[in-house]
């Protein structure tokens, strides 16, 4: 009998679940159709599909890919800090069996540095997208306090990479994200369009790499149409 259960409830989260995955598969094969109007990136790393643990990112960082990082005033409202709910495994190879890092469950890590900005390239919830959906690369979360600068492309020979997987930073943004500090900011950002404000947030690198013709990562699920 509680055979049969088991099966039934799986069978209902089957159910429930495909009309969601299918929605994002939807969403983005046509922003892949609509990327072929707006493909700048030709001779770039990612249209060479270079691996990003080889990747120059200075034709990124140092281009107009991102726009120009600013001081925010968000920054100084919102919490910096979350426990995380999962651990976070880092591999120096997508391959590996075995996590380079794994900072554990419960650790309190640093979403962003003092004084800001929001925007962390490279850094943390906000790593770069991999060919293969599932995976992203970039700098470690942070278990200190650390400053702009600590996570600045100039930096970077300084610090370790590596790649970690999606699902679980999506997971350590949607526990930032539902902070009581953090309720009213991110629900004026983010859930009055209707979208995963988790997906939204690690997704941030890929909607840059879109809007400049760079890349269209097959995580993306959302772009604003302006």
């Amino acid at each position: 009998m509680k055979r049969s259960t088991r099966f039934l409830w799986g069978l209902l989260l089957a159910v429930v679940m495909i009309p969601f995955l299918s929605g994002c598969q939807d969403a983005n094969s046509q922003l892949q159709e609509k990327f072929k109007d707006r493909d700048n990136g030709k001779g770039q790393p990612y249209s060479q599909q270079v691996p990003l643990s080889e990747m120059d990112f200075s034709a990124y960082m140092y281009g107009s890919t991102f726009p120009r990082i600013v001081a925010d005033d968000a920054a100084l409202i919102l919490a910096r800090e979350v426990a995380l709910p999962c651990d976070v495994e880092y591999y120096c190879s997508k391959e590996d069996t075995e996590p380079a890092l794994v900072i554990k469950k419960g650790t309190p890590v640093f979403i962003y540095p003092e004084n800001g900005p929001l925007r962390t390239y490279g850094y943390g919830l906000m790593c770069w997208p991999d060919y293969e959906p599932g995976w992203r690369y970039g700098i470690p979360l942070m278990e200190e306090d650390f400053s702009r600068g600590d996570i600045a492309f100039s930096n970077w020979e300084n610090l370790d990479l590596y790649y970690v997987k999606t699902e679980q930073l999506e997971k350590t943004a949607q526990a930032y994200t539902d902070l009581e500090k953090n309720k009213t900011y991110f629900s004026a950002m983010y859930q009055r369009q209707r979208y995963d404000s988790a997906k939204i947030m690690v997704q941030t690198v890929d909607r840059e790499l879109y809007r400049s013709g760079a890349f269209c990562s097959p995580e993306l699920s959302w772009y604003p149409e302006y």
